[in-house]
């Protein structure tokens, strides 16, 4: 039996919406539970109960995305052909600055001077670097859920120049997720390899 875990995200979600992300991803159905990989780590989601990895209860923005992502799931997924960056998504423009200082500024922060830790720190949230790494010192793709992928680009320090770095998404990610969703996503990923780089 599975631990029961109600919550402000928890409730709205039916076995046939459930199954619908089954049907149309590499989630899978067991019972009434969808269980779907994000970053790499399998959760759970069913009904009324949502569990990550470790048996527990993720943090209530992730379950509240969890939740956005399965409410908003396309009938007929988008196909992924255009990478831009948070600045060009609707609705984002008072929302830029907060999201840059919670995801480039933090990998810069963190990773400058310390290129191979952050390829390590990467690989452990399924990051794969992406070859040619079109100019820069590193180039990696986060498979975030099914249908997202998340792309990070740094440049390490060299003088005269500073640490650089850019997440860019898929322009379809506003299929899947809200505008609140995309950036606890964004910061999710970012906070989770600053926390491997300090490892």
């Amino acid at each position: 039996m599975h631990p029961s875990n109600s919550g402000p995200s928890l409730g709205w979600l039916s076995p046939e919406q459930l199954a619908a992300v089954a049907q149309n991803s590499e989630a899978a159905l067991e019972g009434q539970h969808l269980l779907i990989p994000f970053f790499g780590a399998r959760y759970s989601l069913g009904p009324t109960t949502i569990w990550g990895p470790t048996g527990k209860r993720p943090a209530d923005k992730i379950c509240d995305l969890l939740v956005n992502y399965v409410l908003r799931f396309p009938e007929v997924p988008p196909r992924l052909d255009r990478r831009v960056s948070f600045r060009e998504l609707e609705g984002a423009g008072p929302l830029v600055v907060s999201f840059a200082n919670n995801t480039n500024k933090t990998i810069v922060n963190t990773f400058a001077g310390k290129l191979p830790q952050l390829k390590s720190a990467a690989g452990a949230l399924g990051g794969k670097p992406q070859h040619p790494a079109s100019g820069f010192d590193l180039s990696l793709k986060f498979q975030a859920l099914p249908h997202i992928p998340l792309y990070l680009q740094f440049n390490d320090a060299e003088a005269p120049f500073p640490a650089q770095s850019s997440l860019l998404l898929e322009a379809s990610i506003e299929h899947f997720l809200d505008m609140q969703s995309i950036i606890t996503l964004g910061t999710f990923l970012c906070g989770q390899l600053a926390a491997n780089g300090y490892d």
